[in-house]
């Protein structure tokens, strides 16, 4: 079963999750995928995240339907833990493009709120 199933409006610049995150469902290893794309739009960005055994490394994210994870935005950023890895087909941001996907930027909104003040 996958973790996520984003469906983001193309147009949309943050993801829908952007904080570390502990992925885990305590069911075995290598049985899930971090996601799957509700729509070919899809985009969901992993970071700094403890990702467990049950996470597929191989394979982490999965095709629905049309929407095929190799044409959505899925990134991952700096993760840890048995499901981790930096394989061809887990696509990476830079130091860069993390910089730009931050749980500050994403809380922050228009108003000016600064989430961790």
């Amino acid at each position: 079963m996958p973790t996520t199933s984003p469906t983001t409006p193309a147009p949309t610049a943050l993801p829908p999750a952007v904080a570390p995150t502990v992925a885990a469902d305590g069911t075995g290893a290598n049985v899930t995928t971090l996601g799957r794309p509700w729509a070919q739009s899809a985009h969901e960005v992993y970071r700094e995240s403890n990702l467990s055994a049950t996470i597929k490394p191989a394979q982490p994210w999965t095709d629905m339907g049309d929407a095929t994870c190799k044409n959505a935005r899925f990134f991952e950023y700096r993760n840890t833990g048995a499901g981790a890895s930096v394989i061809g087909n887990r696509p990476q941001l830079t130091d860069a493009q993390a910089a730009t996907y931050t749980p500050q930027k994403y809380l922050a909104g228009s108003d000016g709120w600064n989430p961790i003040a």
